[in-house]
């Protein structure tokens, strides 16, 4: 009864599907390669677009740095759209190395924001400081975004944020003139993009 057992096992055990190895010419892994090229490339084009009226060379050069942090994060995985706009355009708002093109505050606090939007606003090729009279260490990030929302329309800017599902507010500057453009763009590629400034409720 036990070699009955044992054999009806064996046979089970014995079926491609379980112990045979797969035939893995490495098309998987190729395939997991193309998409993320062609994610990739649809990103960067995103950018380029988008960031086209800064001129070609930024254009250009920010669409390096999407290509760079999409290939390095594509390693561990399928990086999401957000996160890697995030990371390739923060930047370093105190050493512009890299020049920063978009802003990342906690979710709580907004410290250092006149710097952080300056450097990034000079970046854009404006003129002027962007003051906030609140201490920033203990500011309300929904009060700092009214004021910054209220400085950018004077100069014809919104800011947009983009959700990358964390604890932090990160967006970028968008001429009026190309809001709703980038909007349906953005929503097009699944990006999660919206003009309205968080509320105290939700912090």
């Amino acid at each position: 009864m036990k070699l009955n057992i044992f054999a009806s096992i064996r046979g089970w055990c014995s079926t491609e599907s379980l112990i045979q190895p797969r035939d893995d010419d490495g098309s998987a892994e190729q395939h997991d390669k193309a998409e993320a090229a062609a994610a990739r490339k649809v990103l960067c084009s995103f950018i380029s677009k988008q960031f086209a009226f800064l001129g070609e060379e930024v254009a250009a050069e920010l669409a390096r740095r999407v290509n760079d942090t999409h290939r390095e994060a594509s390693l561990d995985g399928n990086p999401d759209h957000e996160s890697v706009l995030r990371d390739s355009l923060v930047g370093n708002p105190f050493a512009n190395r890299p020049r920063p093109y978009g802003f990342a505050f906690d979710a709580r606090y907004v410290e250092n924001s006149e710097k952080v939007i300056s450097a990034i606003w000079t970046a854009y090729g404006g003129n002027g400081r962007f003051d906030y009279d609140e201490r920033t260490e203990t500011a309300i990030p929904s009060r700092m975004f009214r004021k910054l929302e209220a400085w950018l329309r004077e100069r014809n800017y919104a800011p947009v944020f983009i959700d990358t599902d964390s604890d932090e507010y990160f967006g970028i500057f968008c001429p009026l003139s190309r809001l709703e453009e980038l909007l349906r763009h953005a929503e097009s590629l699944g990006i999660c993009c919206t003009t309205k400034i968080p509320s105290e409720e939700q912090e």
